[in-house]
């Protein structure tokens, strides 16, 4: 025995009789659980009771503050939820995103608000509607003050906004103005979609219920597939806020709606609001007892604002004082329409409606208060702050849930203790659990969660619960789960757990369906509950307690009371009357009850007519003429009366006499009473299930079945209405007077009615029936019939044969056995009559000619096969020799094969002219109508099961299912008086015949045979019987032998087969074995069918049931259906075979197969068992396969393992061959063990594995199978991280989170608690799989490293949702552009007070909310490169439109003070380098910048930048223009480079000094619109070669272009004046400027380690450039430098302008596929190079029609030039050379000299001389321009420099060391 530890108690040794005594002593749960008014509803309990009030905020708009007013309102009166319509009618709710699909959130965000408007501008009302930020503020305040959200979005109905919002964005066709179509797809997904974004945002916000209401829709006119539709539509949006983890509601109005048909049954899940019980609206009991849960919305306490409709409606209704009166008189647990009692509800609904939303609110929100408060005045019981509290003692993980007040809390103290009571247990675990509620102790009732100790079986069969109460053990029951023990306590005590014997009898197992009863269990133990009906917690059963009547006990009467019975007796004789005979009996029970009556000479003892008497020989009789007088008194020993002198003393003497002695005499009057009897308790199925429940000493475990549904299959044959065998009439046409013969039972004579001829009928003692022999001289004779009177229509037992009686049969007509066919035969006394009257050409005319051509070939005098006048005795000798349609000669013949093929298809055909004009080939008279399979019998409960079609005065809900093929009785069945399955099928299907009978004006299709055939399970003990009610033929067989006859044509007649009535040899009955019942059934007439059946044989369904179960490695844990398991796992399946029939079950066979071609199969006739895994997909692989244990065992119906049968075999084969073996009893299982899959999923992905295993068995003769799917998902964990790069300081949105294919497995969405965020902030839009995020920058940060934000994600895999954490880094860029606010701006002090950092736009549209590209670390789309972004396309002035700017100016100077400061801008980075970009202009001026390491604290670098550009060309020259407007924007003033990777902190200081002003203007100013940040992770940082962007490098053009040592850079002037010095001495030093026509040309070496080469640059001057390299364009718009790639590898580019505006470039970035060792350097192009460079510029701009040619042109440099020194070209150019170019520097300086030629001739030459400083060896490319500015071909002169001096001897000693 387990004990628990801690103190002991003192031991008390009880006997035996006392142990057993506690032991059986239980306590009802049901008599502290549920409150005495509602025992038997399972009703929600006051704590947890919904107060709800529904404010319609959709049609009238409510502001914050009103709605917080009336949450006021709802906290001070102990509401707890608050319903918000926002959806009705009106659109008052709008989230910030609105996109829907394809429509953007702006579109939708319109169309509603247009809807809106239109909806309130007909209303007059206002249109305003509530923020997503206003909704965030009214639930934040509502859960301050413990008020819970209700969202209420109503669809599919009451939409006029929603409606015409989908009209005006074109959603979906056709809809009405305040409806949409539920079968138009489009308007079906639209309306989901928002429903979905809805249910997102409140789940996010912590709603646990959603309303979708669909109430009041046009059901009346739906058809039974839009109403499916609508089952379909209620049950999608149900699941949508189940899976958000809410609980859905709706109204109760379309739910189970009666008239209507759908395939697709509705949730259960659903929280049914019920407001009205309209027309076709299933009542409030029907739905609650259907499974739904009830919300009471009763409309009792409906209010409309401001009484509208009082306004519009004549009668008025739900008005203020309307509403108060329901309040006042009907409690919150009334549902609508249920009088007198309560139904089980979890929650009532105040209602304020707003039909009329002009009305001002204002005027009317004391009566919304008042009745807010009347409410809650009118059911104190619920309206109250009690809550529920719970507590758990950490330390004993002992958990409580008790009773407490809003705002109080709750501890539990749980002490382990070795209780001093002895349990006849295993196992014991005690505790002393002490709950404290505000500190104080806590004694009334709870629920208590005990830990079951580790080793315990976790088997909720073995566990139970017990407290000690007033000294006793109480036994208790509960649930188990997660290995916790929970149960309901009345007090807190001592309490524990106990674990019992294995199969102890204090467990009684109980199976009933649902709807059904039980049989009787005896209660016994103490405590048991009161006489009643009680349902178990769960609400899966209940259970009625009766106490039945004891033994009958005889108390002797003190007085007697005249007129009062009593029994007459001695206390152990009585006297018993029976008959007329006087009869003595010792129990009080059976003595006969005596009234005495005073009389004046005593009393009279009478029973009835019988007067107690007395004979004068000393007997006692009974008379009804004598009579007696008694005397008695109190003193008397006996009854005695005079007579004659003497008295006589009634008494017993071995018999009742009277004595003229009184010695020894006795007799007296006695009452008797009844001693309380046993008590007794049945349980009756309420939902399917398994529960518990402990009364007494016993624990009731209850399995709840599914309602019992027994098919009986059958086939059905239409008949042409022939006028032979079916179409009869009262009232037929005179000249066919004998047709209604052919019914079989009345015919056609002299007269009709009861006024011929009758037959008196006699009255069979065996069968109680009156009949009359069919060979009667009086009736239509057919020998070996009997008539029977077999209806109620009439008492008569007159039978008149042509009378309109119907409630008589004939017996007869068929033989005792089914014919080899399987059909009836019809005797041959019945074939003869019917042959009689075919042979007299007998036919009934009112079916017309429907069946022409059997009346046309053999009825019709001179047709070629006319029967008329032939033997109607015998078959002719072709018929006898093959009973075919051909071969039919005779009457006989016909009359055989017509009854005898009744009940099978015709298959001769003939054709007919259908009403669709057509030609149809048909059967003649027979059709088969494969519609129905089955015919659908209900559990009546106690084991019975009918179906019954109605009838006059009692109609039936029948249901047709034609697209199951079965017919049964449903409560979404239609109401019928009939019984007419093939109504519009048949003959009568469209296009064919439009009606096959005249009677009834054809309404029905009323001539068809049904057979029908089952089989039962014999047991004569259960006193089987089958009823059949309705018309006409019906006969039922057993084993192939009649035992039902009810033939012919007759009414509503009923007949009952016993079968112990019944010869049981003769019929093959066997008790316990299989037997076949078989019945026909024949409707000859289309106004009057009927058709009931009642049985309560177990008929064999042949069931068959198949599981398949996964566990884990060694089938210890369940991995249920639906849930998910982690790559790398094996899952081991057991696949389950029931047997669900009520006979032997063999011939088993498994074939099992998944969605990726896996298969095994095995059992009976495989020969070859085999297992074969799949394929693998793009999710991964799941490999089917077997494991090394193959095992088969058995269980019985209890789930217990049948003893022996657990096998284990080497081999699938032989495996195989056991199976194949294997016999299954009714009710067994056979368990198969062997089969696994093993997961393999591929990274970042979820995989969804199907699997489905097929079973075939055979019971008796018929082949079952059944088919059992396995769903089972997988993810790969690895799917945790995204990492998103950011080369701009903007906010980033992050979409795009989940990799596609997770769709529908993404649920909710939260950033998880440990988020701590260094550089930004996140916000996180929860949308499932479309969630997003936008993270912003904190203002002053740079992002330095790595920022990551961890998410929970919720991965809904089937039934599993698993949270796992996914992981989003964001790093920054090797450079990051940051707005201006990345600074900290201080203004300046003292003097320089009025310089104040402002902030100026240059009058472009704000971009505050713009957000940067999305850029994922390796997915970067192929021409996308760090430092690009479209969000500055529009930049073209000012970065995102505005810099801050101060100005300082001279006057700040004078009379500088100590507490005076210059304005500064400080920042702080992390990197090798950065930028500062500001607007340069002619009123720019200096600043003065200090870096400093921000570890050191040492200054590394301080500098004064000027800023000025106020510079204007002139011949040649810039010269300064102060008045010269030209500005450049974001301009890089200054660029540092190469720091060591380091924090850095960099502060500008904006300073007045005269001698750097150099627009002499007094005043100057700077802006800083932004800065780049180099290098944020290092940079040797590997990160960024995933996308191409290692390891940059970057080379400042201007640099390179400038540096006259070595010219690796060119400048070409394709059309423009310019000349390199300029770049040199003026302006903005960091950046080439080329104007239109300027061109520079470089050459990058080739290195296979390049990855890409990118080129900065932007468009400074407000105007767009057209960057154009080497050949490809690029429009240039913004100011903002971003980066564009030009190539992939080193080789030369020539980059020119082509556009208006300045082209400006900055840096050349090469990046890197891996680390480079060194940098690389430009290389001066070569000649050709810059040869082709120049050409190609000249090709892009406007050149001269021909070539210059000049007549001479050379160029030659100065010899003996040494490195380093300076070197001059002159080129000597004939006088047609106006100028030239020298690596397309233009020079138009030149010299005139003259010259004599060759010839002699004088000649004169223009002289260019071109120097370089620093000489060093290269090729230039030169020019010649003439006049008209047309250029010549370059021609190229090659510098060769010798080395300097200092080289010179260097080189000598060199030599000299070696």
């Amino acid at each position: 025995m387990n004990q628990a530890r801690k103190r002991t108690g003192t031991k008390k040794v009880l006997s035996m009789i006392l142990v057993l005594v506690m032991l059986l002593s239980l306590l009802s749960m049901a008599a502290f659980t549920l409150p005495a008014a509602a025992s038997s509803d399972g009703a929600a309990s006051n704590v947890d009771f919904m107060r709800i009030f529904h404010l319609d905020c959709g049609r009238k708009y409510f502001s914050v503050s009103e709605i917080e007013g009336i949450i006021d309102q709802l906290a001070a009166n102990h509401y707890t939820h608050l319903q918000l319509a926002f959806g009705n009618n009106g659109f008052r709710f709008l989230l910030n995103d609105m996109s829907v699909g394809s429509y953007t959130s702006n579109n939708v965000k319109s169309a509603l608000t247009n809807g809106n408007n239109t909806y309130s501008n007909s209303k007059g009302a206002d249109s305003s509607f509530l923020s997503e930020s206003d909704m965030d503020k009214i639930i934040e305040y509502a859960t301050t003050k413990g008020i819970s959200i209700i969202p209420m979005l109503n669809t599919p109905g009451h939409m006029d906004a929603l409606v015409s919002a989908m009209s005006e964005l074109k959603v979906g066709n056709s809809r009405t103005s305040s409806e949409m179509s539920l079968t138009d797809d489009a308007q079906v997904s639209f309306v989901e979609a928002l429903q979905q974004k809805y249910i997102h945002y409140f789940a996010a916000h912590g709603s646990k219920y959603y309303n979708f209401a669909a109430d009041e829709y046009t059901f009346s006119e739906l058809s039974d597939s839009e109403y499916t539709a609508f089952a379909t539509y209620v049950n999608t949006i149900a699941k949508m806020v189940k899976d958000a983890g809410m609980t859905p509601i709706c109204y109760n109005d379309g739910i189970n709606y009666s008239g209507k048909t759908t395939s697709v049954p509705f949730d259960t899940d659903i929280l049914v609001c019920y407001w009205a019980q309209a027309a076709n609206y299933a009542s409030v009991t029907e739905l609650s007892n259907a499974g739904f849960k009830i919300i009471n919305n009763n409309d009792a306490w409906y209010y409309v604002l401001g009484d509208y409709l009082y306004d519009v409606w004549s009668s008025g209704q739900w008005g203020y004082n309307d509403a108060l009166n329901g309040i006042q008189n009907t409690p919150v647990t009334q549902a609508k329409n249920v009088a007198d009692k309560e139904v089980p509800v979890v929650g009532s609904v105040l209602c304020c409606w707003c039909d009329g939303p002009a009305k001002v609110y204002s005027s009317y929100k004391t009566q919304v208060y008042n009745l807010i408060k009347a409410m809650a005045d009118a059911n104190p019981a619920y309206f109250t702050d009690a809550v529920k509290l719970p507590a758990t003692d950490t330390a004993d993980q002992v958990s409580v849930v008790v009773t407490g007040t809003k705002g109080q809390t709750a501890t539990v103290d749980a002490e382990p203790v070795i209780s001093s009571y002895t349990f006849d247990a295993e196992n014991v675990a005690s505790y002393n659990v002490t709950p404290m509620v505000a500190g104080q102790n806590y004694t009334a009732q709870g629920t208590v969660t005990l830990p079951v100790p580790a080793g315990w079986v976790q088997d909720a069969s073995r566990i139970r619960a017990y407290i000690i109460d007033n000294g006793a053990v109480k036994l208790l029951s509960g649930t188990l789960a997660d290995g916790k023990y929970t149960f309901d306590v009345p007090h807190f005590s001592e309490m524990g757990l106990l674990q019992i014997a294995e199969n102890g009898d204090s467990t009684v197992s109980v199976s009933v369906n649902q709807g059904s009863t039980s049989s009787s269990y005896t209660l016994s133990g103490d405590n048991l509950p009161n006489d009643g009906t009680y349902t178990t917690t769960d609400g899966l059963a209940s259970y009625t307690v009766t106490t039945g009547t004891g033994e009958t006990v005889a108390e002797k009467a003190g007085t007697i009371v005249s007129g009062n019975t009593y029994i007459i007796g001695n206390g152990t004789q009585y006297i018993k009357l029976d008959g007329t005979s006087i009869t003595s009996t010792t129990n009080p029970a059976e003595a006969t009850q005596w009234t005495l009556t005073a009389s004046s000479d005593g009393y009279y003892i009478t029973s009835g007519e019988y007067y107690l008497s007395y004979r004068t020989n000393g007997s006692v009789m009974a008379s009804s003429y004598y009579y007696t007088a008694w005397k008695w008194n109190t003193s008397a020993n006996a009854f005695n009366t005079n007579y004659r002198w003497s008295t006589y003393y009634l008494t017993y003497d071995n018999g009742w006499k009277v004595s003229t002695s009184k010695s020894g005499v006795s007799s007296q009057a006695y009452t008797t009473r009844a001693l309380p009897g046993e008590k007794t308790v049945t349980f009756t199925g309420v939902q399917t299930g398994t529960t518990a429940v402990t009364l007494g000493d016993k624990t009731y475990n209850i399995t709840v079945n599914e309602k019992q549904m027994v098919e009986i299959p059958i086939s059905i044959v239409d008949y042409r209405a022939d006028g032979l065998l079916f179409d009869w009439t009262y009232n037929p046409d005179s000249q066919y007077n004998d047709s209604y013969r052919y019914g079989l039972v009345h015919g056609k004579a002299t007269g009709w009615g009861s006024s011929g001829t009758a037959a008196s009928a006699q009255q069979n003692t065996n069968t109680g029936l009156y009949e009359v022999s069919g060979t009667n001289s009086n009736v239509e004779k057919i020998a070996g019939t009997t008539i029977q009177r077999t209806g109620s229509d009439s008492t008569s037992t007159v039978f008149y044969s042509n009378g309109t009686d119907n409630s008589w049969s004939r017996a007869g007509l068929v033989q005792e056995q089914l014919g080899a066919n399987g059909m009836p035969i019809y005797t041959d006394a019945a074939v003869q009559y019917v042959a009689g009257l075919l042979s007299s050409g007998y036919y009934n005319a009112m079916s017309g000619s429907c069946n022409a051509v059997l009346q046309n070939t053999f009825l019709v005098s001179g047709a070629s096969r006319s029967v008329l006048g032939t033997s109607t005795t015998k078959f002719s000798d072709a018929f006898k020799s093959a009973k075919t349609y051909g071969n039919i000669g005779t009457a006989y013949d016909l009359a055989w094969y017509l009854l005898n093929t009744i009940y099978q298809p015709d298959t001769n055909m003939t054709t007919v002219t259908g009403t669709d004009g057509n030609q149809h080939n048909v059967p003649i008279y027979g059709m088969g109508v494969g519609t129905y399979s089955s015919i659908v019998l209900t559990d009546n409960g106690n084991g019975k099961y009918s179906f019954n079609a109605g009838y006059a005065g009692n109609v039936k809900k029948v249901l047709y299912d034609r697209t199951n093929g079965t017919i049964s009785e449903s409560s979404n069945g239609q109401d019928t008086t009939g019984f007419y399955p093939i109504d519009g099928l048949g003959y009568e299907q469209p296009g064919l015949l439009s009606k096959t009978s005249a009677i009834n004006g054809g309404v029905n299709n009323g001539s068809f045979t049904l057979r029908g055939e089952s089989q039962f399970v014999y047991e004569h003990d259960k006193e089987l019987y089958f009823t059949f009610t309705g018309d006409d033929d019906v006969y039922m067989y057993i084993n192939g032998k009649l035992a039902l006859d009810l033939g012919g044509a007759h009414g509503r007649n009923t007949k009952t087969v016993k079968l112990n009535d019944l010869n049981a040899e003769e019929y093959g009955l066997e008790e316990g074995q299989v037997a076949t019942f078989t019945f026909f059934y024949m409707e000859r007439c289309s106004d009057a069918s009927t058709f009931g059946i009642e049985t309560n044989m177990e008929l064999v369904k042949r069931g068959i049931s198949v599981q398949k179960n996964a566990y884990d490695a060694g089938y210890a844990n369940e991995i249920m259906s639906g849930t998910a398991v982690e790559t790398g796992r094996s899952v081991y399946y057991d696949l389950v075979v029931t047997n669900q029939s009520n006979a032997l079950m063999n011939h088993i066979c498994f074939s099992d197969t998944d969605d990726r071609g896996g298969t095994a199969s095995f059992g009976y006739g495989v020969a070859n068992a085999v297992v074969t895994a799949g394929t693998t997909n793009t999710d991964g692989t799941v490999s089917l396969g077997a494991a090394g244990t193959y095992e088969i065992y058995v269980t019985d119906a209890n789930n217990a393992e049948v003893t022996g049968t657990r096998r284990t075999f080497s081999s699938l084969s032989d495996l195989s061959a056991a199976v194949a073996a294997v016999e299954l009893q009714p009710g067994q299982s056979l368990h198969v063990r062997f089969l696994t899959a093993t997961f393999a999923v591929k990274e970042s992905k979820i995989l969804n594995y199907v699997n489905t295993v097929r079973v075939s068995a055979a019971v008796g003769s018929q082949q079952l199978s059944d088919e059992a799917t396995n769903e089972l998902y997988s993810y790969n964990a690895n799917d945790t991280s995204k990492t998103y790069v950011v080369d701009f300081g903007l906010p980033l949105q992050i979409t795009g989170i989940f990799d596609s294919g997770a769709e529908k497995n993404i649920g909710n969405v939260k950033l998880n608690d440990s988020n701590t965020l260094k550089y930004g902030t996140v916000v996180l839009t929860s949308d499932g799989y479309n969630s997003s995020l936008v993270y912003t920058r904190t203002d002053d940060k740079a992002i330095n490293d790595a920022e990551t934000i961890v998410l929970d994600v919720t991965y809904k895999m089937g039934s599993s949702n698993i949270t796992l954490q996914k992981t989003l880094t964001i790093i920054p860029a090797t450079s990051v552009y940051y707005e201006d606010s990345f600074a900290t701006f201080t203004n300046g002090t003292g003097k320089a007070a009025d310089a104040k950092w402002t902030t100026d736009t240059d009058g472009t549209a704000a971009k505050a909310t713009t957000t940067q590209a999305l850029t994922e670390l390796g997915k970067m789309s192929v021409d996308d490169v760090y430092g690009h972004d479209a969000a500055y396309a529009d930049s073209t002035k000012l970065s995102m439109g505005s810099a801050r700017k101060v100005t300082v100016s001279a006057g700040m100077v004078k009379d500088w003070t100590e507490n005076s400061a210059w304005p500064t801008a400080t920042f702080t980075f992390k990197g090798t380098g950065f930028d500062i970009i500001s607007l340069t202009d002619n009123t720019s001026g200096n600043i003065f910048v200090t870096v400093t390491n921000k570890a050191t604290g040492q200054i590394k670098k301080r500098t004064t930048v000027n800023n000025y550009y106020g510079y204007k060309l002139e011949d040649g020259k810039w010269v300064t223009s102060p008045n010269d407007p030209n500005c450049l924007y974001q301009i890089p003033v200054i660029k540092v480079a190469g720091l060591d990777y380091a924090e850095y902190e960099v502060k500008i200081q904006v300073a007045y000094a005269d001698f750097l002003d150099e627009a002499k203007a007094g005043k100057y100013s700077f802006w800083l619109d932004a800065i780049r940040v180099y290098d944020p992770m290092g940079k040797d940082n590997a990160t960024y070669a995933q996308d191409d962007e290692g390891y940059p490098q970057y080379i400042k053009l201007r640099d390179a272009l400038v540096t006259e040592n070595v010219r690796t850079t060119l400048f070409i002037d394709g059309a423009a004046e310019a000349n390199i010095t300029a770049y040199k001495n003026y302006g903005p030093n960091n950046e080439v400027y080329l104007a239109n026509g300027q061109a520079i040309t470089f050459t990058v070496p080739g290195d296979a380690n390049i990855a890409s080469v990118q080129i900065g640059a932007k468009a400074p001057d407000g105007s767009a450039a057209k960057m154009n390299v080497n050949g490809t364009e690029t429009n240039i718009s913004s100011a903002t430098e971003m980066y564009y790639e030009i190539g992939t590898e080193g080789k030369n580019f020539t980059i020119a302008n082509k556009g208006d505006g300045i082209l400006s470039l900055t840096n050349l970035k090469i990046t890197f596929k891996d680390k480079q060792d060194s940098t690389i350097a430009l290389t001066a192009p070569t000649a050709d190079e810059q040869t082709a460079a120049v050409m190609s510029v000249r090709a892009l701009f406007a050149a001269p029609e021909q070539t210059f040619e000049p007549e001479h042109f050379t160029a030659k440099w100065s010899r003996n030039v040494r490195k380093g020194g300076t070197a001059t070209l002159t080129v000597k150019a004939s006088a047609d050379v106006e100028s030239i170019t020298v690596n397309g520097e233009k020079i138009t300086a030149y010299t005139t000299k003259t010259a004599r030629s060759f010839w002699g001739a004088k000649e004169t030459y223009h002289v260019f001389t071109y120097r370089v400083t620093n000489a060093a060896t290269a090729t230039y490319s030169i020019c010649a321009v003439n006049a008209d500015g047309a250029v010549s071909d370059p021609i190229t002169a090659t510098l060769t420099v010798r080395p300097s001096i200092r080289d010179w001897w260097n080189g000598i000693f060199d030599k000299w060391k070696h």
